[in-house]
């Protein structure tokens, strides 16, 4: 009777340990997927972060071209403005040199 009793406390230590290890193991599993959906979504979150950073960029691009188009006008302007000033001058020299 005592070898059967200590059969059955050694498959329910068994048991016991076999289900302990189920547990860690199920824990550990969990966790794993918990940190690699953890990791997805931050990934996520970086790809988010630099498709928004990639489209500030390209309106930073088109506003400097915008810019930089505006600006080459306004020099065509002066350069034009700075010749009608010299043109101007000079008519005004001519003019004087006809009154003496």
């Amino acid at each position: 009777m005592v070898e059967v009793q200590e059969w059955l406390d050694f498959i329910q230590k068994l048991a016991l340990l076999i289900s302990a290890i189920t547990g860690l193991a199920t824990i550990y599993f969990s966790m794993r997927k918990f940190t690699h959906d953890e990791k997805k979504e931050k990934h996520d979150e970086s790809n988010d972060d630099a498709e928004m950073y990639r489209k500030r960029w390209l309106a930073a691009e088109e506003g400097f071209d915008d810019l930089y188009k505006e600006n080459a006008k306004l020099r065509e302007k002066i350069s034009t403005l700075e010749n009608q000033i010299e043109e101007l001058k000079q008519k005004i020299q001519r003019l004087r040199n006809r009154g003496k």
